[in-house]
């Protein structure tokens, strides 16, 4: 509880070994967050090119997400939105990749 509003552990564990091997700053606290947002980018690229076969989709939309403003804004600062962005899109990954292999699909959970 901090502010009289109730955040999500989950970010906070994420800077933790950030913090303890860099020391506490504005880049070890936004840094995990950041690489997570990056890290969206390709397996939305990944998600889209399993879904349709298409380059010119997958292109479009690492790019929109890449480009986006929101994604831009969001993955820089603390916000519980990108994890869960990142974590949703990792997951459906999972899921249409546990199509093809049936014992797969307790990962996407």
């Amino acid at each position: 509880r901090s502010f009289d509003e109730y955040k999500s552990a989950l970010p906070m564990y994420l800077m933790t070994p950030a913090i303890q091997l860099f020391g506490l700053s504005a880049t070890t606290t936004r840094g995990p967050i950041a690489i997570m947002g990056t890290l969206t980018i390709p397996l939305l690229m990944l998600m889209t090119y399993r879904l349709t076969k298409s380059q010119w989709a997958t292109l479009f939309a690492g790019l929109s997400l890449a480009l986006a403003p929101w994604s831009i804004h969001l993955s820089r600062v603390y916000q519980e939105a990108t994890v869960g962005l990142f974590f949703l899109v990792l997951s459906l990954l999972m899921f249409i990749h546990s199509r093809r292999h049936s014992g797969r699909l307790f990962g996407s959970l």
